[in-house]
């Protein structure tokens, strides 16, 4: 009683749902001491920290300077929107 049929096969594999944990998940080899100080000097580029805090000026802050959630949702989607147009949210 063996499924013979891939896509069948998938349907009932017991271990198609099965996610890797958040802490095992990606790539070792971005943890090297190379890649790590590549990041850490990323961190510190005024250019980067610029860009950031132009990024932060898309959302509409509140009189306490705070982002809301509905603004939050507002510019994510929008940013979803643009990074897949063909998606359908």
């Amino acid at each position: 009683n063996r499924i013979t049929q891939a896509d069948v096969a998938y349907l009932f594999n017991p271990d198609r749902d099965r996610v890797t944990p958040y802490f095992e998940d990606g790539d070792g080899s971005m943890y090297t001491e190379e890649n790590m100080a590549k990041r850490q000097a990323m961190r510190e580029h005024p250019t980067v920290i610029d860009a950031i805090k132009e990024f932060g000026e898309i959302y509409q802050r509140d009189s306490k300077g705070s982002v809301n959630e509905v603004e939050y949702k507002r510019v994510n989607l929008k940013l979803a929107q643009i990074l897949r147009p063909t998606s359908d949210v």
